[in-house]
Parts: C-alpha cells; sequence; structure tokens
C-alpha cells in the first residue's frame, strides 16, 4: 500500500505543518499526525504530554497492515478508514493515498462527519506534496554499490 524512504525538503514540512495545523483547528483536534507505512513519524501538530507521537505512527503503521489483511479477507483490496471510538477522545487514520497516513485525535464532542470531511480535504491538499516527496526519492540513486565499486573504494 505504501512506500518508504521519503526525501522531506523543509519547504515541503513547511507546508504540511500548516495544512495540518488548520485541521487541528477545523476540527478542535488535539493531535494530528502524518506518518508513513512502517510507522515512522513524518509530521505532526503540537500534543504536549498527551500522546507519544513516535508510539502512535507505529501502532497505526500496524493498525493499517491488520485492516489490510482484514481487507484482503473479504475481497477488499484495503481500506482506506480506521476509526477508533472511546469513552472520551476518538482516533480517525485515513490513509493518504500511497504517502502517508493521516491520523487524527478527538473527543467524542466533535462530530465524527465533520472530521471525516475536514481529513478528507486534508488529506487531498497533503497528496501533492508527499507524492512530489515519493518522486524525489524515486530519483535517487538507491541501489548498493557494485562488487566492483567497492573494491575500488577499499582499494582491493
Amino acid at each position: 500500500m505504501f512506500h518508504g524512504n521519503k526525501v522531506l525538503q523543509a519547504e515541503d514540512l513547511n507546508k504540511m505543518n500548516v495544512i495540518i495545523e488548520k485541521l487541528k483547528k477545523q476540527a478542535k483536534a488535539f493531535v494530528i499526525l502524518i506518518v508513513d507505512e512502517s510507522g515512522q513519524l513524518i509530521t505532526n501538530t503540537e500534543s504536549g504530554s498527551m500522546v507519544d507521537p513516535i508510539l502512535l505512527g507505529t501502532l497505526t503503521a500496524g493498525n493499517f497492515g491488520a485492516t489490510t489483511e482484514l481487507a484482503k479477507l473479504i475481497g477488499e483490496p484495503d481500506f482506506t478508514l480506521i476509526l477508533h471510538e472511546g469513552n472520551k477522545e476518538n482516533i480517525h487514520m485515513l490513509a493518504i493515498g500511497t504517502y502517508g497516513i493521516l491520523v487524527v485525535i478527538f473527543d467524542n464532542k466533535t462530530p465524527i462527519g465533520l472530521i471525516r470531511m475536514y481529513s478528507k480535504k486534508t488529506a487531498e491538499a497533503l497528496k501533492p506534496i508527499l507524492e512530489k516527496i515519493e518522486v524525489t526519492k524515486k530519483g535517487q540513486k538507491e541501489d548498493l554499490p557494485s562488487d566492483d565499486e567497492l573494491d575500488d573504494l577499499f582499494n582491493w
């Protein structure tokens, strides 16, 4: 579903932060994160001591992995949205194309439909930025050096 090893420029990070800060205000959310398929944190809004963003990112990726397998069991290629409802707080996780996962933590006073609408708009705004990062990554050499290159490097 996703592709790793992203190359992130400062201007792209700033754009993403502006977008997720807007979502945080619109949705009255506590925390917003963007993570990749491995759970690596790409960026997040300030959360204070409420949640460990690195742990949340890792658990989100695991959750999406398990959900993808559930989707396959019923004949779906994948699911793009996961919602966990708690007594006081909820977690909404939305795939941003094949480039990452948008995570929104909000309280149960905020209508879920509102979160879904704003999250979808936010994912659409984030997708071209994450897509650009993916294209940049693909343009870079990813292969390991050949045996001859290693021999030359170490004078063997």
